[in-house]
Formats: C-alpha cells, sequence, structure tokens
C-alpha cells in the first residue's frame, strides 16, 4: 500500500510499476532541487498525485513551474504558512482557494 521514495531524483521507474496508482510527495522530503525533481517526474506520469509539505515550498521561488507540470488529478494540501509560499494569501480563506484553484490549473 506504501512505497518509500528513495529513488534517483529524475527516475519514475517507481511510477511505472503495475498497481501503483497514485502518489504522495512531500512530508520528510526536503526543500531541495532533488525534490523538485522528484515531484516533476512523479507528475510526468500524469496518476492521481497529492503534494504536500516540501513538495509544495520546493517551489516558492518558481511556483509557475510546478503548476505547469500538473497535467494529471492532482490535489494540493498546504498547510497556512505553505499556501503563502506559492499563492496570494490576500483575502478570506474561500477566495484565495478558488484563486488558487484557477492559478494552478491554467497552462
Amino acid at each position: 500500500m506504501v512505497r518509500p521514495l528513495s529513488l534517483p531524483p529524475i527516475s519514475t521507474r517507481c511510477w511505472r510499476t503495475r498497481g501503483v496508482t497514485a502518489c504522495l510527495i512531500g512530508p520528510g522530503a526536503g526543500v531541495t532541487e532533488a525534490t523538485r525533481a522528484r515531484t516533476l517526474g512523479i507528475l510526468a506520469t500524469r496518476r492521481a498525485t497529492v503534494l504536500d509539505a516540501d513538495a509544495l515550498t520546493a517551489f516558492e521561488h518558481d511556483p509557475q513551474a510546478l503548476f505547469t507540470a500538473i497535467h494529471g488529478p492532482c490535489v494540493m494540501t498546504p498547510h497556512e504558512g505553505e499556501f503563502r509560499r506559492i499563492f496570494d494569501a490576500t483575502g478570506d480563506k474561500l477566495t484565495r482557494a478558488r484563486r488558487a484553484a484557477v492559478t494552478a490549473t491554467q497552462p
């Protein structure tokens, strides 16, 4: 049910494995170039993906690179601080969430 990610940064071998239908990346991954590369590699598989924690923060300086890489089903679960790092955090929570959804899905 769960397989830890301990692959080279760009490898998606694990995600091509039969039976792997979804991926979660972020918690404890580290805010590094390797996490960015793994995140982009996983998103390239177009499998269902949950992005959290470090997988979001790793794109703090270039969130558009993350948004552009999303082509399959993807759920982001940022806490307030992570949200502020990649989205416009002005306005009430519902307005911010709606605006973020549009931002993350625009080509």
